[in-house]
């Protein structure tokens, strides 16, 4: 080995060294500022909060869903009660637990109020909202996409759009045109019932003779 040869080598390992204690510097570093530059998003960490309240406890025997006098909407789980302010799942609910049932402020006031009932969604797999001990998923509701805060401040601001109060008011709409069409549907049936009993009824009394 020549004496250029001998001298490359340890030369080689010295930087490598360099650059193996360069990479960790910069590793601390990154490490250091993750917890800072990682933004996390609205309301994170509440939920997580729920889940743990509402895995720590048995899974409740009676599940209703319950309105007071004023129309604020709850969830009564045994002797807990939980807020539900999402009207668009008050059907699908109904639905799955039986129609909702009135109750007085002193009969609410008697139970301990628990989470709210909110829409919930893991990093993968469908929206889903827990009652009951279960976690029911959610089909055909819309679940917003994360965007850039500034991006999202760029666009003109507009006037707030009530997706309850316009699907409650066309939901009393439909009801009421179905019901409409039910009832002359019901008088026209019953129109043709008399007529046929009739026609039997003068065929009876015409005899034989008749036919």
């Amino acid at each position: 080995m020549t004496d250029a040869s001998s001298d490359e080598l340890p030369r080689l390992r010295r930087q490598l060294r360099a650059l193996s204690a360069v990479n960790r510097q910069l590793h601390a570093q990154l490490a250091m500022r993750a917890p800072a530059a990682t933004a996390k998003p609205r309301r994170g960490g509440t939920a997580d909060e729920w889940l743990v309240e509402l895995t720590s406890r048995p899974r409740p025997t009676r599940t209703e869903v319950v309105i007071t006098d004023k129309g604020a909407v709850w969830v009564r789980e045994d002797d807990i009660r939980r807020h539900l302010k999402a009207g668009l799942l008050v059907p699908a609910l109904e639905q799955h637990l039986g129609p909702q049932r009135s109750v007085s402020d002193a009969e609410l006031e008697s139970w301990t109020v628990g989470p709210p009932v909110e829409v919930l969604e893991a990093p993968t797999g469908p929206a889903f909202v827990v009652v009951g001990g279960q976690r029911l998923s959610l089909r055909g509701l819309p679940v917003p996409f994360p965007v850039d805060q500034d991006r999202a401040a760029r666009v003109p601001e507009g006037p707030e759009l009530r997706v309850l109060t316009t699907w409650q008011e066309r939901s009393r709409s439909r009801t009421s045109a179905s019901s409409g069409r039910g009832a002359v549907h019901d008088v026209g049936r019953l129109a043709k019932r008399a007529a046929r009993k009739g026609a039997r009824s003068v065929k009876r009394l015409a005899g034989p003779s008749a036919s």
